[in-house]
């Protein structure tokens, strides 16, 4: 059973979340930032303090689960710097480890666009993940098929200083206090404070200033939380329009939401109750709040596209073997691994690219070994191996076993017709090629 922990000592979770949370002989610890949680605010003003701070936070959460800050029981500590500048201070170089996660449909004359998810997690400012949801992300993001989704790994001003005015949507998911989770999460109830309330506001606006600066001139910043706090809320837009005036708030019809709450706040922004409240009484599922706002103007896309790299020939042979047909799109060759990026994907180079496009495998001495998401986006190809959903073959094929075929060389594995994985064939088995990640 999973035991929350809780200490004084460090600074409350901010959100749905715990400082920490036992889970048999296992301790999970929620990222730190450098606050002092006898005064709320964040400690000194350089990064030693701050860092000092931080593992002060981590060991009094540890002390109070039972457990200490020594190698012994320790698996790792992660730190995210606050202040970008002072990184090399800590760790000797300048890039950090803040993880920023965007996606995009690249825009093209078809009418595409390119479009921007702004992700805060509970722990970081400006938009970064704590450990646990960085985790999760990161296992979904591994085996991720879509070819016009683009995962980096920056700090937002970097994203600012190559993408500028590129986006034509903006969806920023905003850290907050998570008061929506209360009848959900007993740690939400718990951890809240007002303090946590301002905090996530400061925060907040950080963020919706970075997404302005992303968004093109006419484009839309759609703003949600699962809060129902106005100061995150009503307020948070309204603060950011009384600072960007080049922004307005877009009437949308949407008659099963409620309007937003221009009595919850002081001198609200015109059209606040354009935007929305959905209440866990009205709706199925819990507190969230969503506004949708507009940039004046009207610019095309500062986006300038990548050049394409060329199609190696281990690809080429090996599509062709096995009939897959891309769609439009180009190549783009990173060491020996292959993906394919939308025709208007931008110029990589600077960028700590996590995940570009549809990664469609490795280069290999004279032969392609295709990539796992390369088989969940194949509908059919030349081999196919396709076994009942409930068959003893298909479990033997999650499990990671290897399982019978007349099928031979690199086979799509289906259940019921929907694509599985990979395995290899010698005319009598299939060499499991399922991820081992994923098997069970």
């Amino acid at each position: 059973m999973n035991k929350p922990i809780h200490t004084p000592k460090a600074p409350a979770a901010i959100g749905p979340y715990s400082q920490a949370v036992q889970a048999g002989s296992m301790l999970f610890v929620s990222g730190q930032i450098p606050i002092d949680p006898a005064t709320g605010n964040f400690a000194g003003n350089d990064i030693v303090t701050q860092t000092k701070q931080s593992l002060t936070n981590i060991q009094n959460i540890l002390e109070a689960a039972g457990y200490s800050l020594s190698a012994e029981e320790l698996t790792s500590v992660e730190y995210s710097v606050h202040n970008m500048d002072t990184y090399a201070t800590l760790y000797g170089y300048p890039d950090g480890e803040v993880l920023e996660r965007f996606e995009g449909s690249w825009s093209s004359p078809e009418g595409q666009q390119l479009v921007l998810e702004l992700y805060g997690g509970p722990q970081n400012s400006e938009g970064s993940t704590a450990s646990g949801e960085a985790y999760e992300m990161e296992c979904s993001l591994n085996y991720n098929f879509n070819e016009n989704a683009l995962v980096l790994n920056h700090h937002p001003s970097d994203l600012e200083r190559h993408f500028e005015g590129c986006f034509d949507k903006v969806l920023v998911d905003a850290p907050c206090s998570g008061e929506g989770m209360f009848r959900k999460e007993e740690a939400a109830v718990t951890d809240w404070s007002e303090e946590t309330v301002n905090m996530c506001a400061e925060r907040q606006a950080q963020i919706l200033a970075t997404a302005a600066r992303l968004l093109r001139k006419g484009g839309r910043l759609v703003y949600s939380t699962c809060t129902f706090a106005p100061a995150e809320d009503e307020g948070a837009v309204t603060e950011f329009l009384r600072t960007h005036p080049d922004f307005s708030i877009e009437a949308v019809e949407a008659p099963a939401l409620s309007p937003g709450r221009p009595d919850c706040i002081p001198d609200p922004a015109p059209g606040i109750e354009h935007t929305f409240r959905l209440w866990p009484h009205h709706q199925k599922g819990e507190g969230h709040y969503a506004a949708v706002l507009r940039k004046a103007g009207d610019e095309e896309s500062a986006l300038i596209p990548s050049k394409a790299d060329k199609l190696p020939k281990e690809w080429t042979d090996f599509a062709k073997s096995m009939g897959i047909t891309l769609p439009a799109g180009k190549p783009a060759l990173f060491g020996s691994t292959l993906w394919w990026l939308p025709e208007n994907a931008p110029e990589l180079k600077g960028l700590k690219v996590l995940r570009p496009g549809l990664e469609l495998g490795e280069c290999k001495k004279g032969r392609f070994e295709p990539a796992h998401a390369l088989a969940l986006w194949l509908k059919t190809c030349a081999s196919v191996q396709d076994y009942a959903p409930d068959s003893p073959e298909m479990a033997a094929y999650i499990h990671g076993d290897v399982v019978p075929s007349t099928q031979k060389g690199w086979t799509l594995v289906t259940a019921g017709n929907l694509s599985i994985g990979w395995g290899k064939g010698d005319g009598k088995i299939l060499k499991n090629h399922y991820p081992k990640g994923l098997r069970r």
